[in-house]
């Protein structure tokens, strides 16, 4: 289950999509101007932003930026009534997943939304391996190794099954 936030002007546009979202299991928030956006990515992180390019108080490419700084994990989608060479070029280096022209059907939706959630299940597998390898940079030792370091143990320059003899024989 997805979290989503619409932010779109268009109100009747985001009711639908919402309503389409949800019923396909997805938790979804819409604002309807930039400065509404960013302020619910204060108490809303979302997996997945639908993101409408001309909102009625900024650009949507400049709501780019502070919600991925916010949100680094989530992924976006252009919507636009009004494709351009220029915008495209605008979501693509704000790294959004796709881009969506106004009007669209739910079939133009599914294939969007499934390369969205795809792309931020491989970002998700990803930054886990990198975790992964930061947390356990030590060699990994097989219970022979661990048997063999144990017994070179460089205490005094005495193996330790020798030393363990000489304790033995004090006793």
């Amino acid at each position: 289950m997805s979290k989503t936030l619409i932010i779109d002007d268009n109100r009747e546009l985001a009711k639908i999509l919402s309503a389409e979202l949800t019923r396909r299991g997805h938790i979804v928030h819409c604002a309807h101007s930039g400065q509404e956006g960013l302020a619910l990515l204060d108490r809303v992180v979302p997996d997945l932003i639908f993101l409408d390019l001309r909102l009625p108080d900024m650009n949507g490419t400049d709501v780019l930026a502070p919600a991925r700084a916010r949100c680094p994990g989530a992924e976006g989608v252009i919507m636009t009534a009004y494709p351009h060479l220029s915008s495209a070029l605008a979501a693509i280096k704000g790294r959004v997943v796709d881009y969506l022209c106004k009007p669209f059907t739910f079939e133009e939706l599914t294939p969007v939304l499934e390369r969205a959630l795809h792309h931020r299940e491989r970002q998700q597998e990803r930054a886990h391996e990198h975790a992964l390898e930061q947390r356990d940079e030590r060699p990994h030792l097989s219970f022979r190794q661990l048997v063999h370091a144990r017994e070179v143990e460089p205490r005094g320059g005495v193996p330790a099954r020798a030393r363990d003899h000489q304790t033995a024989g004090r006793l």
